[in-house]
């Protein structure tokens, strides 16, 4: 069952897109630390968030998930995401290939040269991982996903794709379940989200 709640990422000093141009709108993604809890380390408070949500399922006794937000203040464009107790899954995939159905969510500003309102989409994300080689790849509903699982443990990293705009991924999956978080930016468009999943 997934459970939303907003939670606001404070703004990280990464590397940012855009001109020099005092006027000019930046943008920078990148990975964000979170508790146990789900709560982004530093946050304000949910009132401060331009739009973003926590997801999680349950694995056994632990909650495992993601967090995101993407915050448009000013001149500038932050997309962050974090995943919550991945080490609520523990063990690599052991099947051939491992098939999951996955629910994402994420927020992004589409094109900052039209507006830098924050809007919200979600889909439904099959994801299939590759034992023999480790590839994690998935499509659907607008976003792709291509990564590659740890050689031992059931940690992947890898890029996603939304609008064109390339992004970063990491994740988590086992025989049963599959979580994922991922932000990226462009000089004009920003977007953080994750997903969760179960086997099919």
């Amino acid at each position: 069952m997934l459970s939303r709640a907003l939670f606001s990422l404070p703004f990280l000093s990464l590397a940012a897109c855009g001109s020099s141009s005092t006027d000019a709108i930046t943008t920078a993604a990148g990975f964000a630390a979170v508790n146990a809890q789900g709560v982004i380390t530093g946050s304000a408070t949910a009132d401060d968030a331009s739009g973003g949500a926590l997801s999680v399922g349950d694995i056994g006794q632990t909650k495992s998930g993601y967090a995101y937000l993407v915050e448009s203040e000013g001149n500038t464009i932050s997309a962050r995401s974090a995943l919550i107790n991945p080490a609520g899954i523990t063990t690599r995939p052991t099947t051939g290939t491992a098939r999951f159905t996955a629910d994402f969510q994420l927020s992004e500003v589409r094109d900052t040269n039209s507006s830098t309102t924050v809007t919200e989409a979600e889909g439904s994300l099959p994801i299939n991982i590759a034992l023999g080689t480790g590839r994690v790849t998935g499509s659907g509903d607008g976003l792709q996903v291509s990564g590659q699982m740890n050689a031992t443990g059931p940690a992947f990293t890898g890029t996603t794709t939304w609008r064109g705009v390339t992004g970063d991924l990491q994740g988590r999956a086992d025989n049963t379940r599959i979580i994922g978080a991922f932000n990226g930016a462009n000089d004009t468009a920003a977007y953080a989200g994750g997903f969760i999943g179960s086997a099919r």
